[in-house]
């Protein structure tokens, strides 16, 4: 059996990059073959690229600021693009279009097609594609695993029902996104883990080696607010007394004045997450592996930040969602984290979704009513 994943592998991002390499390992585990389709759009390339190409007066603004950073966005790129064909396999050739896409699926033979996981059918995202969908008839089943809307409400999804009606299985990565395909599609679907969470601890530790460090982490995807979380992230880390590293792959003006590790590569910073003492965060999947790992943290969100329940949903899960704070009170210190109950949560919670994908992959469930 022979199954194609379209998904967000393509940017230099930690979340993206790392559910990729989960899901189709998750897969592999499950006794199948998976491949990584090679598909970036244009507007998907300019935008993951060095430097801009297609965003007019802003972009050339843009690649201006970015020189002194130059050599650090290189060494990056390059680690990403080497963690790319070392642990992705992506297909070797670049598709930029979706009918370029659908040839590729028809005379390759796959028997399913996987769109997910990550924000896939999200229009808000910039370099969205509808090619996530699927839009064209195929003979490969079509799967979606651990969808995200993200922000995108009814009104923005609704475009898509007719491609979104053609897959036959749906899963979805938060319970909000269940209630917006419903109401898009009067169909129900599950909810299963994003892919990260589909590996277990021991099985990310191939990657990861142990050090002991006395350190805390800060991981920052989000613009918003961005001196304050450094502000208060400092002040934990001295009530704390841990030194502070500050890992933020998107370049702003804190880059001037700030320490900010922004050219580490995936597993450098799984490394650094791992064996940190304490995580501060303002990412999904920062706070995921705070979970995979065992770390104490806390999920910083700031006051302008509406419409996105993803953290809180899978905190929410284990029972954690007193680990979110709003900035102010973010230097909060909170009590260490038990895990011995949270582990046995997350178990029963990955056996579940593996079993749910397995299923999938087998032909031994539609996918609904789960």
């Amino acid at each position: 059996m022979k199954y194609g994943i379209l998904t967000y592998h393509f940017a230099n991002n930690y979340g993206a990059m790392l559910q990729c390499y989960a899901l189709k390992t998750a897969i592999q585990n499950l006794g199948h073959d998976a491949i990584v389709i090679n598909y970036i759009s244009d507007k998907q390339f300019d935008n993951n690229s060095l430097y801009r190409r297609k965003q007019g007066i802003k972009g050339f603004v843009k690649n201006i600021l970015l020189i002194p950073f130059n050599s650090g966005r290189k060494k990056r790129k390059l680690s990403f693009d080497d963690f790319r064909k070392k642990y992705l396999g992506c297909t070797q050739y670049r598709i930029n279009n979706e009918t370029d896409l659908k040839k590729y699926i028809e005379e390759n033979g796959f028997n399913d097609m996987i769109s997910g996981s990550d924000q896939v059918w999200n229009p808000d995202v910039f370099d969205f594609d509808s090619a996530f969908f699927f839009p064209f008839r195929v003979s490969a089943k079509k799967i979606g695993y651990a969808v995200s809307l993200g922000t995108a409400n009814d009104n923005q999804l609704k475009p898509y029902k007719k491609w979104i009606d053609d897959f036959d299985i749906i899963t979805v990565r938060e319970p909000k996104s269940a209630l917006i395909i419903n109401q898009v599609t009067n169909r129900k679907v599950t909810s299963v883990v994003d892919p990260v969470l589909l590996l277990s601890q021991n099985s990310w530790r191939t990657l990861v080696p142990r050090k002991k460090t006395n350190k805390l982490l800060c991981y920052f995807v989000k613009e918003e607010a961005l001196q304050d979380k450094i502000k208060r992230a400092k002040e934990l880390a001295s009530k704390l007394n841990l030194e502070i590293v500050i890992v933020n792959l998107r370049i702003t003006k804190q880059n001037l004045s700030e320490k900010i590790l922004y050219d580490l590569n995936p597993i450098e910073f799984l490394t650094e997450l791992a064996n940190a003492e304490y995580v501060y965060t303002d990412s999904f999947h920062g706070t995921v592996f705070s979970l995979i790992f065992e770390r104490d943290f806390t999920t910083v969100i700031s006051n302008t930040e509406v419409g996105d329940n993803r953290k809180s949903d899978v905190l929410n899960m284990v029972g954690l969602n007193q680990r979110i704070k709003n900035i102010d009170n973010s230097s909060d210190v909170l009590e260490n984290i038990d895990y011995e109950a949270i582990n046995i949560k997350m178990e029963t919670i990955r056996n579940r979704s593996n079993t749910l994908l397995n299923s999938f992959l087998t032909d031994e469930t539609n996918g609904e009513d789960i």
